[in-house]
């Protein structure tokens, strides 16, 4: 991770210091302001976790795919507001939007930038922040500029079964020659201006930092693996087929220039690569997930799992986490499917495993939805139905999402071994459960004959319990008083109302609210089994 280097604004606010701007001289000796908005950050026990201005943010979110509403159902762009509002009520901290190469750019050194000012002003309204998904090269028209598209001879394009083939209102399919210098060129002066605009409006805004991440390019793994003998993909001159080598150098070299020039700009945030079904593919992900993760434009690497099982997710987070990323990464479900109905079961397993989830989708443009569900291509993925109704299991993600996203920033902070996760064990909860699981300093006895899932988790001197239906938990190893109920901001504990222990050390838990007891007098430590009970 880059230095953040404190620095004096100008203009209005030149008196004010903010820990995230930071200044560097450019090669004509003069000032060149810059705003770290997010990075990555480790605990004394090594857990990564993601800190946004200063502040360790636990990472949930959804994508919001204004690309196909706008394009492909043609939903004027002002009723995207509606969207956010819609995501801010399912409690994540996060919307990840795809912006469009060709809509910021729409003729060569034109920018347009008015509607990501939207985007911005909506998140900001909404207590969200946005996640940028960087679209650049997936098909012409949509997200990579017709000057661009269109000019072979300039940026050369692949030959292969689907190159030149129209996909509706998508455009033209292809794949382009990534290592052109000239396209990576074109791509950094686009990002340049983007971030510059960024910037700016968070400066105008009092820096409220709204934009805390870069998703570089999308799936871009599928090219290598999939594309490339699904599609006969052979040099431009269609002299020979394309080796497996040179096409993953064409990906990490697009990664790198991509990321590099988010990495060095005015508004700097972490950046990352989301890899495809990772999961699923045992330990193929070894001979290139790893590469990835070591380019220099790319902070962490997540997983599309699009699985509903609780235990290839728990594996795969592992792997993520682990020796193949020295131990640096930090693991995420970058998408899964949202419409899985233990969905909110697979956000608790991550983040109590000390990972982040993002649903792939809010709701999902009617376009990219057949009118028949028992047809094959029937693919319907949001938390919302297409027509923006709630599913049979969108109160209970909400349900989650508000217990976790106000336990505060210890979700983020503890270590693994002091969260318990409750009803995880199967990937659907059972209706009745009773389980006893060990943290480090704490043993909780949890009970349900309501279905709920939820957690307890151990720090600084607490324990914090949640469920998202009524539930009992038996605690035992320290001394435990002062019960309140309310919400954390951060560290801060806002109080609504007290509870009362049966016996000193039961406590009936009423669904969706978030608990707070005083644990002293730890009597021993104990070996945690916290892990055991997730999957």
């Amino acid at each position: 991770m880059k230095r953040i280097i404190s620095a004096l604004l100008a203009g209005a606010l030149s008196l004010c210091i903010f820990s995230g701007c930071g200044g560097g001289k450019t090669s004509s000796g003069t000032e060149e302001q810059f705003f770290v908005a997010s990075e990555l950050k480790k605990t004394d026990d090594g857990k990564v976790y993601v800190e946004v201005n200063g502040k360790p943010m636990l990472y949930t979110g959804t994508q919001v795919r204004i690309d196909g509403y706008v394009h492909l159902d043609k939903v004027p762009f002002d009723e995207m507001e509606e969207q956010f509002k819609k995501a801010a009520s399912m409690n994540v901290n996060t919307v990840q939007l795809p912006i469009c190469w060709a809509d910021l750019e729409p003729e060569k050194d034109q920018y347009y930038f008015r509607e990501m000012g939207k985007l911005l002003n909506w998140a900001n309204e909404n207590g969200l922040k946005i996640e940028i998904l960087w679209f650049t090269y997936q098909t012409g028209k949509i997200y990579c500029p017709t000057y661009i598209f269109e000019d072979e001879e300039t940026y050369p394009q692949y030959q292969c079964d689907i190159k030149g083939e129209i996909w509706g209102p998508e455009g033209k399919t292809g794949y382009l020659v990534y290592t052109t210098p000239a396209l990576l060129e074109r791509e950094r002066l686009v990002i340049k201006e983007l971030t510059d605009y960024i910037y700016e409006w968070e400066e105008t805004n009092g820096f409220p930092v709204i934009v805390t991440g870069y998703q570089i390019h999308n799936e871009a793994d599928n090219f290598p693996r999939w594309g490339l003998s699904q599609n006969h993909v052979k040099l431009p001159d269609g002299s020979r087929y394309l080796t497996d080598r040179e096409a993953w150098n064409d990906v990490l070299t697009a990664f790198n220039n991509a990321g590099m020039a988010f990495k060095t700009s005015k508004w700097r945030a972490v950046t990352r690569a989301n890899l495809t079904t990772m999961a699923q593919s045992e330990d193929q992900w070894k001979s290139f997930a790893p590469k990835v993760f070591r380019l220099d434009g790319i902070d962490m690497v997540g997983d599309d799992t699009y699985t509903a099982s609780i235990d290839m997710q728990k594996r795969m987070m592992a792997n993520l986490m682990g020796s193949a990323f020295d131990n640096n990464n930090f693991a995420h479900v970058a998408e899964n499917s949202a419409n899985f109905k233990n969905t909110a079961s697979l956000i608790l397993a991550a983040i109590a495993q000390g990972a982040g989830y993002l649903m792939y989708c809010l709701q999902l443009p009617v376009y990219w939805v057949s009118d028949d569900p028992t047809e094959d291509n029937y693919w319907e993925q949001g938390i919302f139905d297409v027509k923006g109704n709630e599913k049979s299991h969108t109160a209970e993600v909400r349900s989650i999402l508000y217990g976790l996203k106000y336990a505060g920033t210890q979700l983020v902070v503890a270590n693994p071994e002091d969260v318990a996760a409750f009803n995880l064990e199967t990937d659907f909860p059972l209706d009745s459960c009773e389980q006893t699981i060990n943290t480090r300093s704490v043993t909780v006895k949890f009970r349900t004959e309501s279905k709920a899932i939820g957690y307890a988790v151990y720090y600084n001197g607490y324990l914090t319990v949640y469920a998202t239906a009524n539930a009992e938990v038996e605690l035992s190893n320290a001394d435990f008083s002062n019960v309140e109920y309310g919400t954390f901001k951060d560290y801060d504990f806002t109080s609504d109302g007290t509870a009362a222990l049966e016996n000193g050390n039961k406590l009936i838990v009423e669904g969706g609210k978030i608990y707070r007891i005083k644990a002293d007098n730890v009597k021993r430590v104990l070996k945690s089994d916290t892990i055991d009970f997730i999957g």
